[in-house]
């Protein structure tokens, strides 16, 4: 366990090994990341397919909707058969 806290025996806390990064106030998380080898990456979408997309989601929502009500429409109708 290279970083963190470790109880001595005596009950106070004590430190193994090398001071935890996070435990610094003001360290940049991307820092942080980079010291321990994580990367991140951020793929964006370029304003104009922005109601492309919007209409996209929505016609996948209501699509998924349709179907749910068709399943419950057709329980029901078959129940009280």
């Amino acid at each position: 366990m290279p970083f963190g806290r470790v109880s001595s025996p005596g009950g106070s806390p004590g430190r193994c090994g090398r001071v935890d990064p996070l435990d610094r106030a003001g360290t940049n998380l991307n820092q942080v990341l980079h010291a321990r080898g994580i990367q991140q990456f951020g793929v964006y979408h370029p304003a104009d397919r922005f109601w492309t997309c919007q209409l996209i989601e929505a016609a996948l929502f209501v699509a998924a909707a349709a179907v749910l009500i068709g399943v419950v429409v057709w329980r029901v109708r078959r129940r009280m058969i």
